[in-house]
């Protein structure tokens, strides 16, 4: 009976000694992922758009829900892809379709 203890306190070891591993690998490649810069392509801008348009809607237009240029991609305006922030509610209402 006590070799059976002694291996279960083995495989307990090494079974916790690999979910740290993982956990720490995990993290790196998490911050890794976030430190990537999102590469500018319509594709990109697009959605940048949309979820500007849906936060400011969530806040019923009455303030703008955050920094356009704080957003990954920074470079929508640069790479010809002519996707900029919306001046005013009609444009992000526009998009959206809501009236």
């Amino acid at each position: 009976m006590k070799r059976v203890k002694g291996i279960a306190a083995h495989v307990l070891g090494i079974v916790l000694l690999l979910a740290i591993f993982l956990f720490f690998i995990f993290l790196i490649a998490f911050d890794w992922i976030s430190n990537t810069n999102m590469e500018a392509n319509k594709t990109t801008c697009l959605a940048k758009l949309l979820n500007y348009c849906t936060d400011w809607w969530k806040k019923d237009f009455k303030e703008t829900p955050y920094s356009w240029s704080d957003k990954d991609p920074k470079n929508c305006e640069q790479q010809g892809i002519n996707i900029h922030q919306p001046v005013n509610p009609d444009d992000c209402k526009a998009l959206l379709q809501i009236s």
